[in-house]
């Protein structure tokens, strides 16, 4: 039981840890000089493989991906 409560208190700093770098990474918005009409919007849902239709977390990576977080799971376009 102790053993136990260790492990998840060391998951529970490294969490924190891996959030607290994530969140100084720089930010990026849309780009000012553009109307938001030359934009491209894209849809996706779970008939387009989504695992779920409401989205709780997202990422882009620097290759690209884009990381979505769902109830359902995570997917990666």
């Amino acid at each position: 039981m102790q053993v136990q409560a260790s492990h998840t208190g060391v998951r529970v700093a490294v969490l924190a840890c891996v959030l607290a770098c994530l969140c100084t990474l720089p930010g990026f918005g849309l780009d000012r000089a553009k109307n938001l009409r030359q934009y491209v919007l894209r849809t996706w849902t779970s008939e387009q493989g989504l695992p779920q239709n409401s989205i709780r977390a997202m990422l882009q990576t620097s290759d690209g991906l884009l990381w979505i977080g769902t109830r359902g799971g995570l997917a990666r376009f």
